[in-house]
């Protein structure tokens, strides 16, 4: 009896350790589609309102490659995390299905104290509120929501240290890996203005100008392998200029009557 109870109690644990990897498992895989589902329901019941797209938004689709090229481009990227472990993020996963975009970072883990345990283990998160940045570029960043032990990696000799490994690098620490991963530019630019150089010959006259061309993201869908981008566009009130080489001193005098001139 005294045997049996101590393999007991050396085994409960290893059984706890297990589920409680698998339930993390679980629950990240439970956010995930809780996200896609919220994200779902409410495209259906835009689309029944007939709202979710409006005629005149201008569209732009990035597919998952060029997404994860575009993070890819700023790795490696290192820190020392929780003052002990050493992360490298070496690659990317992204993925637009459902209406949820999902992004995972593959990392290695050195543990400073005893160089020779080293671990992988994957970021899991998705992508900020698209803005359109001052330059006219797409830009977001990726949000880190948890990390966990690649399954291949979970089952190995060192799962036990992996499993400690996650819990010191989650929570606030999660925070301290986001900010090395780089502003993620989507390769899109929205021209800021539209330059009109203007017309001098002939019998129509068209004076120089700019016309201020302002956007907003107004949808973000991610279907089908794409990361659908809605924007709002519009055009500003038009903005005279002098063409190259013209007087600026009075461009839009009246000639002198003495002159035999017309007003224009």
């Amino acid at each position: 009896m005294t045997r049996l109870a101590v393999v007991c109690a050396v085994a409960l644990p290893l059984v706890a350790c297990g589920e409680d990897l698998a339930a993390r498992r679980r629950r990240a895989e439970g956010r995930v589609l809780k996200r896609q589902n919220e994200n779902l329901r409410e495209m259906i019941q835009a689309t029944s309102e007939k709202r979710l797209v409006a005629q005149d938004w201008l569209a732009v689709a990035v597919d998952e490659a060029a997404v994860k090229s575009v993070i890819e481009a700023g790795l490696p990227q290192e820190a020392v995390v929780a003052s002990r472990f050493h992360v490298r993020v070496e690659a990317a996963e992204v993925s637009f299905r459902s209406g949820a975009g999902l992004v995972k970072l593959q990392a290695r883990v050195t543990d400073q104290k005893s160089p020779d345990r080293k671990g992988s283990v994957v970021y899991q998160g998705g992508l900020d509120d698209i803005t359109i940045s001052p330059e006219g570029r797409l830009e977001t960043r990726v949000l880190i929501d948890q990390v966990e032990v690649p399954e291949a990696e979970a089952a190995g000799t060192d799962a036990s240290f992996l499993r400690s490994v996650v819990e010191d690098l989650a929570g606030r620490n999660l925070e301290a890996l986001q900010d090395l991963i780089p502003v993620l530019a989507i390769p899109v630019k929205l021209q800021q203005s539209l330059a009109i150089e203007g017309l001098g010959d002939g019998p129509v006259q068209v004076d120089p100008g700019d016309m201020p061309v302002a956007g907003k993201v107004a949808r973000v869908l991610p279907l089908s392998g794409r990361l659908w981008v809605f924007l709002e566009v519009k055009v500003g009130p038009w903005r005279e200029r002098a063409a190259p080489g013209a007087s600026t001193a009075a461009p839009f005098s009246s000639p002198s009557p003495s002159a035999g001139g017309e007003a224009r």
